[in-house]
């Protein structure tokens, strides 16, 4: 039998019988408006999300180039979004197989407005508002757009990297201009992209983001879970790769008296290989041709 290449740090860690502790880390591809980019991507670092059902936010490097052969290297795999994962069935024969993915919607839809509150203040790794982000349903690790008559900060999109001052000032890396007490009015929307694709309107041909055929890679990674610290500094003892594919549907699920979820159905590359073919498309069969080559009006 073919022994899995899982690392030697991680086999001394399973052969000498000490404990394991594994989670998994989620590499969703953003969805991608297709008269633009041709359905293509650059595979930056940024054209992806990044999700665990880790305990807390994990760091990882999944050895990824993107199209210029530049390695993406190290990226924070955020905590608050992914659920579970499907099972996930290996075989030794070539063909389709496919897994699933849940993903926590509850903040869809979700934004806060500042018209009534105050004014607002651009600092250099935050911004200081007069409502509360947390009481609106935003958290850390969302993506919010802002909505303002300013033009300056208007369409403007960030990740919430933390919410502090009683959930009034969110810690993020904006790099806009910094500026204190605006009185403009500003709206922060969920502008989540794992979370809100399927609910995207189309629009137009010219705007229509699709997250059909966008990649997903589902690593499971092993640490030690011994070093104090936890998730934030004990370093991978290994990891696999447990799925790689495409998105091929989307499920949203809610209920008001328990949760909103999302679950994204993956295909791996083999499904079009299993695809099943529809109208025969031969012109001697849309004619309906005989044996003696004469078409056959009863059929």
């Amino acid at each position: 039998m073919t022994k899995r290449n899982i690392g030697t740090a991680l086999e001394n860690q399973l052969r000498e019988n000490k404990p394991v502790k594994y989670f998994h880390v989620v590499k969703f591809e953003k969805p991608a408006t297709y008269p633009q980019f041709g359905g293509r991507t650059s595979h930056n670092a940024n054209s992806y999300s990044y999700i665990t059902d880790a305990e807390h936010d994990y760091k990882f490097n999944d050895g990824s180039l993107n199209s210029r052969n530049v390695a993406n290297g190290e990226q924070t795999y955020l905590a608050s979004k992914l659920l579970s994962i499907g099972t996930v069935t290996e075989t030794t024969e070539a063909k389709a197989s496919s897994m699933s993915i849940k993903i926590d919607s509850s903040a869809l839809g979700n934004s806060t407005d500042t018209s009534a509150s105050g004014t607002v203040s651009f600092k250099s790794d935050r911004i200081e508002t007069g409502v509360n982000f947390i009481d609106a349903g935003l958290t850390a690790g969302d993506v919010v757009k802002i909505i303002t008559s300013n033009t300056t900060y208007n369409n403007f999109v960030t990740t919430i990297d933390g919410i502090t001052d009683n959930g009034t000032t969110i810690i993020c890396n904006h790099g806009l201009t910094q500026a204190d007490n605006i009185s403009s009015s500003f709206q922060f929307q969920n502008n989540t992209e794992i979370v809100k694709a399927l609910t995207d309107d189309k629009g137009s041909t010219t705007d229509f983001n699709s997250y059909l055929n966008r990649e997903v890679f589902v690593y499971k990674v092993f640490v030690d879970p011994e070093p104090l610290g936890g998730l934030y500094t004990a370093p991978s003892l290994g990891s696999i790769l447990l799925f790689k594919g495409l998105i091929s549907s989307g499920t949203l699920t809610e209920n008001p008296e328990k949760s909103s979820e999302i679950t994204w159905t993956l295909t791996s590359h083999w499904g079009d290989f299993s695809r099943v073919a529809g109208r025969l498309t031969l012109d001697e069969h849309h004619r309906a041709l005989g044996p003696q080559g004469q078409p056959e009006y009863d059929s």
